[in-house]
């Protein structure tokens, strides 16, 4: 008999979305008895958004997909009352995220549908402190009504045990996992080496002290180019690095499509991302796909994969000092540079390779309901 689990996913082309964008793709075996599809919750898509500023984008889109929502629940509604969902996936990140997911569950509860919830907002841990009790009090009888509780990494597990006080052993650990190449040629990647950072520049990325370790004079005086991809504040981040002369050895494109990071991935051997806060971050483990060095901060389940020295480098956190002179140290070293890249080249080949995934959450999605019959 088939089984059908609903993944609800936004629509925008964040570490949730691609996450699960390939989830077709990447079929379980083939006497696999569950049909996978996913649901979208809500999104920033505008047309013409591309020509706002950073910020009447976020708002407006908000403004859009709060009006939405309702709709959405709708049909989310009627797909529960016509028995088309058999167990329900639900994503949360922080803030506005953890409140809308809360009505799917309570649809799901209504029609006594089994549900999961997965927890990727980095941040969580302040969003839920900075909440007001009541609204703590709900949040955690949402995670304790749960049938399973997928979490990234350690940390997150103990997390949400000790703070929302979820049974262990309604607990799972589910590392990100992405796509990669089954092969690639270390001779495309460019010399002088070429930097890369994958994400929002914005402060929380860690992106001020990444610019200011490049201008620092001692990663100046060496060779290497830099590209700094994705959205956020690239206008403000443009204009200083022009400002500063670097506009010949930095850039900065803005969003890229995945065809063009798959090319700047093939190219780099360096991947920088010096973040303040973090859950696991695909951008790394596709960086690691590619046989790139990876320089980045203690932070969330990063640790459970990162180990220093060995398929990484760590650096603290808002410490743009450290992270020049790591920069120096793996600049000056061509063959460590490429020894650390191998190993975690390696280790996603073993741990963090979508091929797996989708087997992975069967696994929990058969859990759940074989708990329930």
């Amino acid at each position: 008999m088939t089984r059908r689990a609903v993944i609800l996913v936004p629509d925008w082309s964040g570490g949730i979305d691609r996450l699960f964008e390939n989830i077709d793709q990447n079929r379980a075996a083939t006497d696999s008895d569950f049909l996978i599809t996913l649901f979208n919750t809500h999104g920033r898509s505008l047309k013409g958004i591309s020509v706002l500023p950073f910020g009447l984008v976020y708002y407006s889109s908000a403004i859009l997909y709060t009006l939405l929502l309702p709709f959405r629940l709708l049909k989310f509604f009627v797909l529960c009352l016509f028995r088309k969902v058999d167990v329900c996936h639900i994503n949360l990140s922080t803030g506005a995220s953890t409140f809308r997911k809360y009505l799917f569950a309570r649809i799901c509860r209504l029609f006594n549908i089994r549900f999961v919830i997965h927890l990727h907002g980095g941040d969580y841990r302040r969003f839920f402190a900075g909440l007001p009790r009541r609204l703590q009090q709900t949040v955690r009888a949402f995670y304790c009504d749960a049938d399973r509780v997928i979490v990234l990494g350690h940390l997150w597990q103990d997390y949400v045990a000790e703070v929302m006080g979820v049974a262990p052993d309604k607990i799972e650990i589910l590392p990100n996992a992405v796509v990669g190449p089954g092969s690639f040629d270390w001779n495309e990647k460019d010399v002088p080496p070429r930097i890369l950072f994958l994400g929002r520049l914005i402060e929380s990325k860690g992106i001020a002290e990444l610019v200011n370790a490049l201008l620092s004079d001692e990663v100046r005086a060496l060779q290497w180019t830099a590209t700094l991809a994705g959205d956020g504040e690239v206008a403000s981040y443009r204009a200083h690095i022009d400002t500063l002369g670097l506009t010949d050895r930095v850039r900065l494109p803005g969003w890229m499509n995945p065809e063009a990071v798959v090319d700047e991935l093939k190219k780099s051997s360096i991947f920088v991302l010096p973040s303040h806060y973090e859950n696991l971050p695909l951008s790394m483990l596709e960086a690691m796909a590619y046989g790139l060095c990876p320089i980045v901060t203690p932070v969330g389940s990063i640790e459970d994969v990162i180990r220093d020295g060995l398929n990484g480098i760590v650096v603290p956190v808002q410490d743009a000092a450290s992270l020049a002179n790591t920069l120096v140290s793996i600049l000056q070293d061509e063959d460590k540079c490429r020894r650390i890249g191998e190993a975690a080249r390696d280790d996603f080949l073993a741990h963090y390779d979508y091929k797996e995934y989708r087997g992975k959450l069967e696994r929990i999605y058969r859990s759940v309901l074989s708990a329930g019959d």
